[in-house]
């Protein structure tokens, strides 16, 4: 597949249908825009979280199935939507079973 901006770029294109010059500058729109936090948990990447732990570095999120970018996250955000399989019924699911317990 070639890239949707830069057609002769020799590079392997994934889903995304960007080259790595295109992920990265929307990767870095997208952190500037985000405020260097991560869209789901608002750690500062750089900085540290509320326990004092450092995150991992920021991991440009997408859809697995269509390619599409949707922003910027910690690797443990980006890892626990992967454990659900990306699927909002499931992870409010476990949201409510977490909101019992409290």
């Amino acid at each position: 597949m070639q890239c949707l901006k830069h057609p002769n770029r020799p590079e392997k294109i994934e889903k995304t249908g960007r080259c790595g010059e295109c992920l990265r500058e929307y990767g870095s729109k997208m952190f500037n825009k985000q405020s260097g936090k991560c869209a789901i948990c608002g750690v500062s990447f750089g900085g540290r979280d509320e326990n004092g732990n450092v995150p991992s570095s920021a991991n440009l999120d997408h859809n697995h199935q269509t390619g599409q970018l949707r922003g910027v996250l910690c690797g443990n955000c980006n890892r626990g939507l992967g454990l659900f399989n990306d699927d909002p019924k499931l992870l409010r699911k476990a949201a409510d079973y977490l909101e019992s317990w409290n």
